[in-house]
């Protein structure tokens, strides 16, 4: 019995270590489960304390003889292990790294993300309800591991709805898969797991005031409520998943825009405005309104002198397509391909195509007014024209009236009205139906007119992110290559072990 004591004190410095080591990687791995960790962190103390009362003896024989020197480079080493183990847990929680490698960045957030992060002024908590079976969890967990990575504003819980039934009660959560986001008094819920909606829900709870969007209606406008192709209810659901209240106005029955109103649009109006209707814009703008113009061809002439005004220029004419991407995507030759972008906020990394139905040359008018700053932000390809062919049965260029492309189609303009303290800002679209149910999620078509929104309201952070695509990554082999991997990495790497080990065996019985 004495003898086994004596065989058990002198594993003990041994068990120390090896319980040490468990109780960090444990503490790495399962920081939550403290009743993994801490008595692993105990007993490997234990060990320790036995260590030495069982072996007091010898310890002193020890410092009085030669082993000294290995003792203490035995202590020395173990305690070098705690230091470094220790100083290694205090790097990790400083220091954070990481690094995508994948060629269309498919574990990175965007950059637009990024910085609506780093701007955090609140705290924010997130609660995602997902059962354990729910295939999305996965998703989201990495989707806000990545959030946390760039901002210490970000606390959030992957909650089990089942073994919470409580919480789930409290909060009123009705379907797996929803993510709560709350900061102070505002709340909001998604119940999807993409970057741009999670993105937006944060931007949309750490806004102050919401603001609000007025569509215009009575003269044959698109409508916010019309679901049907021709219908603008796509970018209302855009609009409110922004944070933005949207409402619809009829300006002839209102003696003035309301006040509330934080921007106009006017989304392809097939008849002229009345007078009293104009002035009432002109007031809104010279007081800092904003206004979002979207004009079809042979539409609203009294737009054309009306944006003189504001140095914008909108031909009466219609663009012609010789771009073979309008035909791909399935388009006649009066689809705009838009792909050429000015220096702009709007446009201000934004490489997509887009694609105008029908659509009308926008300019800038020269001179520009007084005051004025005008541009235009968005050009159709070079393979195109304009020209004012209505009526003809096959439109060919004509070099003596028609102009070729790249073609302008969007313009912005911005002035100051003397004594005033926000800018007035007008952006008119040269096409109303790129926006509409039909088209909204062609190409680019929906980010140039949300980011064009955005803008208009002075709210530039707010995103629309167009989902990361992999593409499929396939090897061909030839047999004989197949064959050579087979009897590489199968039977020759093996054997030359095996072969190693029976050589060893072998001398070793010789011996």
């Amino acid at each position: 019995m004495e003898v086994k004591m004596k065989r058990i004190a002198g594993w003990l410095n041994y068990i120390f270590l090896i319980l040490l080591l468990i109780s960090f990687f444990s503490y790495k791995i399962y920081p939550t489960k403290k009743f993994i960790w801490i008595p692993a962190l105990c007993l490997s103390l234990l060990s320790l304390i036995l260590y030495i009362i069982f072996n007091r003896e010898k310890l002193k024989e020890q410092i009085k003889l030669k082993t000294l020197l290995y003792s203490g480079n035995l202590i020395l080493l173990i305690f070098l292990v705690f230091a470094i183990l220790v100083a290694l847990n205090y790097l990790s929680t400083k220091i954070h790294f990481r690094a995508d490698l994948t060629e269309g960045k498919i574990h990175s957030i965007s950059e637009q993300t990024v910085k609506v992060l780093k701007n955090l002024k609140k705290d924010i908590e997130i609660k995602a309800f997902f059962r354990e079976l729910n295939p999305r969890r996965g998703i989201i967990e990495e989707m806000l591991k990545r959030y946390s990575y760039y901002t210490s504003r970000i606390k959030y819980e992957i909650i089990n709805p089942d073994k919470n039934p409580s919480l789930v009660r409290e909060l009123n959560i009705s379907e797996d898969g929803t993510t709560v986001f709350k900061c102070g008094d505002q709340e909001t819920r998604i119940t999807s797991t993409t970057e741009e909606d999670i993105t937006n829900a944060i931007i949309k709870i750490t806004r102050e005031r919401k603001k609000v969007i007025y569509f215009t209606k009575g003269h044959g406008e698109k409508s916010i409520e019309d679901s049907s192709e021709r219908g603008y209810s796509q970018i209302k659901t855009s609009l409110e998943n922004l944070g933005y209240t949207v409402k619809e106005i009829v300006l002839a029955e209102e003696p003035s825009i309301p006040s509330d109103c934080s921007l106009l649009i006017i989304s392809g109006a097939e008849k002229d405005f009345l007078p009293g209707e104009l002035e009432g814009i002109e007031r809104f703008l010279k007081d800092g309104g904003r206004l979002l113009l979207l004009i079809d061809p042979l539409s609203s002439p009294s737009f054309v002198d009306f944006m003189k005004k504001y140095g914008i220029k909108i031909g009466d004419d219609f663009i012609v397509s010789i771009d073979p991407s309008a035909r791909i995507m399935g388009g006649d030759p009066t689809w705009a391909v838009v792909s050429k972008y000015g220096y702009h906020k709007i446009t201000e990394k934004f490489n997509y195509a887009c694609f105008f139905p029908f659509a009308r040359s926008v300019d800038r008018l020269e001179p520009v007014p007084k005051n004025f700053s005008t541009e235009t932000i968005a050009s159709t390809s070079p393979y195109s024209f304009s020209t004012n062919q209505f009526n003809a049965r096959e439109i060919r260029f004509d070099p003596e009236r028609d102009r070729r492309g790249p073609i302008p189609v969007v313009a912005v303009s911005t002035f100051k009205e003397e004594g005033k303290e926000r800018e007035s800002r007008v952006v008119v679209f040269g096409d109303s139906d790129f926006a509409s149910n039909q088209f909204f999620d062609l190409s680019g078509n929906s980010n140039l007119f949300l980011n064009t929104v955005n803008w208009l309201e002075e709210e530039e952070d707010l995103v629309s992110i167009a989902p990361k695509t992999t593409r499929p990554r396939t090897i061909s082999l030839t047999l004989s290559q197949g064959r050579m991997i087979f009897f590489t990495t199968i039977i020759l790497l093996p054997g030359i072990f095996v072969l190693g080990g029976i050589i060893v065996y072998l001398r070793r019985r010789s011996l």
